[in-house]
């Protein structure tokens, strides 16, 4: 009889060969769609992490089609093979080189990296000009530079400092106590940055040594600086936000630039800036000789 407890032992067996073999069968299956997805993506030029999504995404997805399969047929096995899918994603993953664990931690890392490219972006530099007080003497200045204090600021001068803007420049104006302002070049180099910049927040007080770009009224910065020769804390409230400030003996040097000539036409017998714009150096030279200017100016590596 078929209900004898041999025959019904036989049956079990045989059942129990059939669902391995078609458990087998979708576990082969489900390899095979995965190898060719890894195949497919170490071949074209898909990002690591978008390879692991899809990777992943097609593994969860085959083991959810296939638990829910053996699900049907016997609860023990599909548990059986989910955990085999699982641990089989695991081994996928690695082979590709990008573990499940390590792409969290890389996803931080990301997140780390543009904080430092921040902080580097906004770390203060040195520029170091080379200034000739008069025919025999020539003595550095440092400024150190924050792009922190204003960046739009430090944005161009970084720029007329890379395009040797300042090269040859004289210090046209120079009022005891109070500035001394220089940035005016040759007429067509004066026209290459005549487009004004927008105003920075002011962040840091004009006291004695600090580096300013001169102004005409609200977003009208263009090349002019001056460095405080006092403390003119009254210009912070008129929107003259410092970009830096000379450091080491420097101010020794700024305090020694040649002052004889007073402030600038109309209100002084010093140069116009007018005529500077039109005809640059020719102009200063000319009708006043001993002015002194910046032979050079460049970023300073250390």
């Amino acid at each position: 009889m078929l209900n004898t407890p041999w025959t019904l032992h036989k049956m079990i067996q045989s059942l129990s060969s059939i669902l391995l073999v078609s458990s087998l069968c979708v576990t082969a299956r489900t390899f095979h769609q995965t190898t060719t997805l890894d195949r497919q993506a170490l071949t074209s030029r898909t990002t690591p992490f978008a390879l692991l999504s899809r990777v992943t995404q097609q593994l969860k997805h085959s083991a959810r089609v296939t638990g829910t399969r053996v699900h049907a047929r016997d609860n023990s096995r599909a548990q059986a093979h989910t955990e085999g899918a699982a641990s089989h994603t695991s081994r996928r993953t690695t082979a590709i080189g990008i573990p499940v664990a390590a792409a969290g931690i890389s996803l931080g890392r990301s997140s780390r990296a543009d904080d430092i490219s921040n902080e580097l972006t906004n770390a203060p530099f040195l520029v170091e000009m080379e200034v000739q007080i008069n025919e025999n003497t020539k003595q550095p200045v440092v400024i150190e530079i924050h792009p922190e204090w204003a960046p739009k600021g430090v944005e161009r001068f970084k720029q007329l400092i890379q395009d040797g803007f300042y090269d040859g420049c004289r210090f046209f104006r120079v009022v005891d106590g109070f500035v001394v302002q220089f940035g005016i070049n040759e007429p067509e180099l004066n026209k290459k940055y005549r487009k004004s910049i927008a105003d920075d927040p002011v962040k840091q007080s004009n006291v004695r040594g600090t580096l300013t770009f001169a102004t005409s009224g609200p977003n009208s910065r263009t090349t002019q600086l001056f460095v405080n020769l006092g403390d003119n804390t009254f210009l912070d409230k008129m929107g003259f936000a410092p970009i830096g400030k000379v450091v080491g003996d420097g101010m020794g040097t700024i305090d020694r630039i040649y002052g004889g000539y007073g402030e600038g036409a109309p209100r002084g017998s010093g140069p116009d800036q007018g005529l500077i714009q039109r005809r640059g150096n020719d102009y200063l030279q000319k009708n006043f000789p001993k002015l002194s200017y910046i032979s050079r100016a460049a970023m300073k590596s250390e």
